[in-house]
């Protein structure tokens, strides 16, 4: 009598239970990749799936793992582990890592991973320029997510508008911006030079973040950097009391409401301040958004209330 068989199926369901952000069953499932060349590739197939935290440091080493393996005369070779990749992050501190480097790493993840995996970067620190965009849009056009945390944008708004548009990063779904802001200089003598455009951003998801008080004169606000702005869901998150800030969210939520579908605003409030804000801060927000829903030609959807949260 043959002994009973798990059907192929059936182990991938089982293996798919692990999870992967616990450290003890993230190694159980290691270990599963030795029991069988079966088990091992659907093993690999989650425990690759999402790579994170991949930083400009670590390009020897991730040279080196991606190394084909097994090359001979009639099969070049590949990595064991870089055909199970359907997404990766990484973070490049635009004044801490060299720029050099960054653009090696990218293109060595382009050409290492599947045409199809997506990628998310987070670009922080000093200045960037429109050199950074073109580069990364000739070593990186699967990029799906960018994020500015702390960036001075050297560009005029309409190369902005180029480089993340359609033509600079095609796949482009998901902005996130925090704490950055223009070039005074820059960007004074690009709005007297600055014609005008029919650039259109259009994405799934837009996140808003303001963590600590900002130069309002420079505040990059993205409805005012893309005109033709086109976005399903937005996200508002804020730990700051300023009153000029607040102020300026309706205009945001105007230019965004023709196609909006999903709204999540929150505010963080620090309960001991003495700041009339404290008190009245989410009252407040919550009125601009639904004034904002009761006199907007495009009123959002009733579910969007749902995600205004204290």
């Amino acid at each position: 009598m043959s002994p009973p068989i798990l059907y192929h199926d059936i182990i991938d369901q089982i293996l798919s239970c692990f999870n992967l952000f616990d450290g003890d069953e993230r190694n159980e499932l290691s270990n599963c990749a030795l029991v069988c060349k079966q088990w091992c590739q659907l093993s690999r197939r989650l425990l690759f799936k999402n790579i994170d935290d991949i930083s400009v440091g670590e390009i020897e080493t991730l040279r080196e793992i991606l190394r084909p393996r097994f090359e001979t005369c009639s099969h070049p070779g590949k990595s064991t582990f870089a055909e199970y990749v359907r997404s990766a992050y990484s973070m490049i501190d635009l004044g801490m890592d060299s720029w050099s480097d960054a653009k090696e790493l990218l293109c060595l993840l382009r050409d290492s991973f599947p045409l199809e995996f997506e990628f998310s970067l987070l670009l922080t620190g000093k200045s960037l320029t429109s050199q950074h965009l073109v580069d990364i849009h000739l070593s990186m056009p699967n990029v799906v997510h960018l994020g500015l945390v702390g960036v001075e944008i050297r560009m005029s708004p309409v190369q902005i508008r180029r480089l993340c548009g359609k033509s600079g990063l095609p796949r482009l779904k998901r902005l996130s911006v925090c704490a950055s802001g223009w070039n005074t200089e820059v960007f004074d003598n690009a709005i007297r030079e600055e014609k005008a455009t029919n650039s259109v951003l259009a994405i799934e998801n837009l996140l808003f973040q303001e963590l600590r008080p900002f130069d309002m004169s420079t505040r990059f606000w993205p409805h005012e950097a893309f005109p033709d702005l086109d976005v399903k869901t937005l996200q508002i998150q804020a730990k700051i009391d300023n009153a000029s800030f607040w102020d300026a969210v309706p205009s945001l939520l105007d230019k965004v409401s023709p196609n909006l579908v999903g709204l999540d605003v929150s505010y963080a409030l620090d309960y001991q301040s003495t700041s009339p804000m404290a008190s009245t801060g989410s009252v407040v927000l919550r009125s601009q958004v639904r004034l904002h829903q009761k006199h907007s030609k495009h009123a959002l959807p009733e579910a969007a209330n749902a995600g205004v949260k204290n």
